[in-house]
């Protein structure tokens, strides 16, 4: 019987290193793999349940540190709502307009009074007309508010004066009273306050914008053109003063044109308007009115352009400081 182990020996003699380790290799590996298994089978920690295709996937690296979450696309407002009047810019200018409405720096919700000048009673804080139209839009809020209330009665007539733009007050017996015993009311308030925004505020800033006027005096002044002039298509309207003055000076500061003369010349056109205005049954009114653009003017040539407190005011019809 042959002896098998010397002539496996002796085959192995002619064989290379090179060739004897990779002849090696298969076996010795299958050994570990074989070890391994009965390593981790006897500590518990080969699990049962087959594994998923999941392994098939590269694995995700872990997170090193906090998720970064992109910034939104508007991440800044507008650049002209930079320029908006502050809240103690924006009181001092309704407080300004309350004086020329009203004879005190104090907001007068309860202010109601026919003036004999077209335009039937004027009431509250930003003088709320029965023939323009804003007073009706006040008492139908405060309605939605409070549906009971002393002034809802007056809706029918307030309506009718408003699209009719007359400024009767014969069916409005007892509408001073009513008006001035809602001024205590909250939602009364509310009321006043939103539609001084959404008529006068809100449209004089818009404009401000259109316009490029960055001072805090020229927002405040255009605010409170708007109150007393409006936003019609008249001839007194804001729209038409500001045609005027920018046609005179080629242009807005949008365009380049310095912002305090743009103003300056705005405040005279202003008050040219009021001493002779287009509609001829304010003319008696209007002409007495003159007074708000001289205060503007005196903080103009102050050179109080923010509109910084106190304000010392001293003109030949106002004599008062707005703290």
């Amino acid at each position: 019987m042959p002896n098998f182990g010397f002539a496996i020996l002796g085959s192995m003699k002619k064989l290379s290193r090179l060739q004897i380790a990779s002849l090696l290799v298969g076996p010795v590996f299958l050994l570990v793999t074989i070890f391994v298994l009965i390593t981790l089978k006897s500590t518990g920690d080969m699990s049962t349940t087959p594994p998923s295709d999941d392994w098939l996937t590269e694995a995700s690296p872990e997170p090193t540190g906090p998720t970064e979450v992109p910034e939104p696309l508007e991440t800044q407002p507008p650049e002209e709502d930079s320029y908006d009047l502050t809240a103690e810019q924006k009181l001092r200018a309704e407080q300004l307009t309350s004086l020329f409405e009203n004879g005190k720096i104090d907001i007068r919700y309860d202010y109601v009074e026919n003036l004999d000048d077209g335009r039937g009673y004027t009431a509250g804080r930003a003088g709320f007309t029965t023939a323009d139209g804003d007073a009706v839009e006040v008492v139908q809020l405060y309605t939605k508010l409070k549906p009971t209330n002393s002034l809802a009665k007056y809706l029918p007539v307030l309506q009718r004066l408003a699209k009719e733009g007359s400024d009767s007050v014969s069916e409005l017996k007892g509408y001073e009273k009513a008006w001035r015993d809602s001024a205590s009311v909250k939602e009364f308030k509310d009321a006043q306050d939103a539609i001084v925004t959404k008529l006068y505020y809100q449209p004089s800033k818009s404009y401000a914008n259109q316009l490029g006027l960055k001072l805090a005096i020229s927002r405040a002044f255009l605010y409170d053109t708007i109150i007393q002039h409006g936003d019609g298509k008249d001839g007194d309207s804001i729209s038409a003063l500001i045609k005027k003055t920018t046609s005179q000076l080629d242009g807005s500061p949008k365009d380049g044109v310095d912002e305090v003369t743009w103003l300056s010349v705005f405040i005279d056109i202003r008050k040219a308007d009021l001493k002779n205005p287009d509609n001829d049954e304010t003319k008696d009114v209007w002409k007495t009115s003159t007074g708000r653009c001289d205060v503007f003017k005196q903080i103009l040539d102050a050179e109080n352009y923010s509109l910084a407190g106190p304000i010392k005011i001293k003109t030949a019809e106002y004599k008062v400081t707005v703290p």
